[in-house]
C-alpha cells in the first residue's frame, strides 16, 4: 500500500524547483525541458515518498538505452537535485 505523507506530487516539487531556478540561472529552461521531455512522464503523478530506489534504477537503465552516459547522469542528477531542493525547503511530509 502506498504511503501518503506528502500532498505534493513529484511534478509539483519540480514546478516549484524550476520556478525558483529561473531567477538564478540561464540553464533553467534547458533543465526544465529535460525534465518535461525525459523524466516527467515516468514519475510526475507519484508522491515523492513512494518513489523507490528500485524505480530510479529502472529509470536509469531505460535512460542508458536511449541516451549517452552524460545525459543519463544529468537526468538522474536532476531528479536528485529536485529531491534535495524539496528537502531543504521542507516541502516533503
Amino acid at each position: 500500500m502506498a504511503k501518503r505523507k506528502s500532498k505534493l506530487t513529484f511534478d509539483d516539487l519540480a514546478e516549484k524547483y524550476f520556478a525558483d531556478k529561473t531567477h538564478t540561472t540561464k540553464e533553467a529552461n534547458k533543465e526544465k525541458a529535460r525534465y518535461i521531455n525525459h523524466i516527467q512522464k515516468d514519475i510526475e503523478h507519484m508522491l515523492p515518498e513512494n518513489i523507490s530506489s528500485d524505480q530510479l534504477l529502472k529509470m536509469q537503465t531505460n535512460f542508458k538505452k536511449r541516451f549517452s552516459p552524460r545525459t543519463t547522469n544529468h537526468l538522474i542528477f536532476l531528479i536528485g537535485t529536485i529531491f534535495k531542493y524539496a528537502t531543504q525547503r521542507k516541502l516533503l511530509g
